[in-house]
């Protein structure tokens, strides 16, 4: 098995996990309450994004060039979430930004997880069947321990910058870093390879499909 092309998977679902990291939890309440909403409409964003895993079930409609329509739609993906600390900074109206955050959010989220299925059984099919559990534990290791500092440090600077009321410079730095990440993650993405596996050349689609006789 391809140990250059596993090593670069533990890589980019690091990087892919410290970009999410920024459009959640305390880094999503900053980006809302600079915007003005109400806890209720956050807690209603936050419920749609943890029921986004519905969405993979679109996944059957994502056929051939797995490889390519992953990179680049988890490059959109990101981009609108790159969007979302860009949106407060713009002079449009509140309302206008209000619609503008809710619909990059949603949609930033309805594309990763429609990919994420098609994602994984790429990525895992670079690894061996009896292998995949140490693998697995190792990735989540190295996302959890890069994302732990990464949360302390990122936090920091955006704390930092609130106690001088400067807000919006952390908004522009976390952009700046999401823009770096994604770049990242799509160099990353791009030098794995894609194994030619029968199975990967099919749609899945097809297993919701009843064969004639």
């Amino acid at each position: 098995m391809n140990k250059k092309g596993q090593r670069l998977y533990i890589i980019q679902a690091a990087v892919e996990y410290l970009i999410a990291l920024l459009v959640s939890g305390s880094f999503l309440a900053t980006l809302t309450n600079e915007l003005g909403f109400s806890d209720s409409l956050t807690g209603i964003i936050s419920s749609i994004i943890s029921l986004g895993c519905l969405f993979q079930l679109l996944a059957v409609w994502v056929r051939r060039r797995i490889k390519t329509t992953v990179i680049v739609y988890s490059f959109i993906s990101q981009i609108l979430f790159l969007a979302l600390y860009v949106i407060p900074l713009t002079g449009v109206a509140k309302p206008v930004k209000t619609v503008l955050f809710v619909v990059a959010i949603v949609l930033a989220y309805l594309i990763y997880y429609i990919l994420h299925p098609k994602k994984t059984n790429w990525l895992m099919g670079l690894v061996k069947d009896g292998e995949r559990g140490v693998f697995t534990a190792s990735k989540e290791i190295v996302s959890l321990a890069s994302g732990i500092l990464f949360s302390l440090g990122m936090g920091e600077l955006v704390d930092y910058f609130a106690e001088q009321g400067k807000i919006r410079t952390a908004f522009v730095l976390c952009a700046v870093v999401i823009f770096v990440l994604m770049v990242s993650h799509a160099i990353s993405l791009f030098f794995i390879p894609e194994e030619k596996d029968e199975e990967q050349k099919h749609s899945i689609k097809n297993g919701f499909t009843l064969r004639r006789a």
